[in-house]
């Protein structure tokens, strides 16, 4: 692996990070409790509410059922703390 090419690698796994925290952070600030979840199979006769379809549902459904309101604090904590694992040393 050449010196220029881990640069371009840290900022897609930066975005990809980033990117999984957003959609599970979106996830959850949309859930519903009319959606289902893993906990509750039950599909609404006038459709979804989460804005990210069913994969949103279940896992924000399913998050919130679980952990409660503190599971909204969960990909914001995991997103910071990947951001320190690389060798850039950014602040957030």
């Amino acid at each position: 692996m050449t010196a220029g090419a881990q640069p371009f690698q840290i900022k897609l796994s930066f975005l990809l990070i980033w990117g999984l925290g957003l959609f599970w952070m979106l996830a959850m600030l949309t859930a519903d409790f009319r959606d289902p979840t893993f906990f509750n199979p039950l599909y609404p006769a006038e459709g979804l509410h989460n804005w990210l379809s069913l994969p949103g549902a279940l896992l924000g459904g399913s998050m919130i059922e679980i952990f409660g309101p503190v599971a909204l604090l969960t990909p914001v904590s995991y997103t910071h703390l990947r951001a320190h694992e690389t060798s850039l040393h950014l602040v957030c």
